[in-house]
């Protein structure tokens, strides 16, 4: 799924490519290549893996605040926000691939 597609309805702005994103992550540690990493702030701010995400190759990152990233950057004024949105909108993109097997 492109990435323009997984942020639809993120108030976002995408810098950048719109990548073909295989999987979305919260876990930079989970990170495989052509992923996008959201940078979720909570217990932990997942700025802080940033860097680590990127060496996994996370072909994206969703982010609250610049931060150096050599692939697209998606900066949104809430990261938890963003996941919710963002891990909705990829799930509904596996819910339609699934009926249209049917």
């Amino acid at each position: 799924m492109r990435l323009s597609k997984l942020v639809e309805g993120v108030e976002a702005q995408i810098e950048g490519s719109d990548p073909e994103i295989v999987e979305v992550r919260d876990d930079a540690g989970a990170v495989q290549p052509g992923d996008l990493f959201v940078a979720v702030s909570g217990r932990s701010d997942g700025h802080a893996a940033i860097k680590e995400a990127a060496e996994r190759g996370a072909r994206a990152i969703v982010i609250e605040w610049p931060v150096p990233f050599p692939g697209a950057r998606v900066l949104v004024p809430s990261t938890i926000e963003a996941w919710a949105q963002i891990t909705a909108n990829h799930r509904g993109a596996g819910a339609d691939k699934t009926a249209s097997r049917n």
